[in-house]
C-alpha cells in the first residue's frame, strides 16, 4: 500500500517522546507498506458508522487511519481519551 501523512500525524508523533511508542509506529507503517490490502493488517479494527476509517491500538494511544483503495492515510497519533474528539 501507498502511505500518506497528514501534517496532524507529524505533530501528534513529534510530541510523543516514548521512544518505545515511536518504534510501534513505525513497525505497523512498514506492516501497511508491505501489506495487499487493509485487511491484511493486524490490529486493524473499522470504526463504525465510517466506511474507510480505522484505527490501530498501539498500548493506551490508537493510530487512525483512512484507507482510499491502495493508500493509507495517517491522520492522528493520540491517547485514547483524546481520538474520539479529533478522529475521524
Amino acid at each position: 500500500m501507498e502511505i500518506r501523512y497528514r501534517t496532524s500525524f507529524g505533530r501528534d508523533l513529534r510530541r510523543e517522546r516514548n521512544s518505545d511508542l515511536r518504534r510501534r509506529v513505525e513497525r505497523i507503517v512498514e506492516q501497511l507498506q508491505s501489506a495487499p490490502s487493509a485487511a491484511s493488517v493486524t490490529g486493524l479494527v473499522s470504526m463504525q458508522g465510517y466506511a474507510n476509517h480505522y484505527r490501530v491500538r498501539v498500548g493506551d494511544y490508537r493510530l487512525g487511519i483512512i484507507v482510499d483503495g491502495d493508500t493509507a492515510i495517517l491522520v492522528r497519533f493520540l491517547h485514547r481519551r483524546d481520538i474520539y474528539r479529533h478522529f475521524p
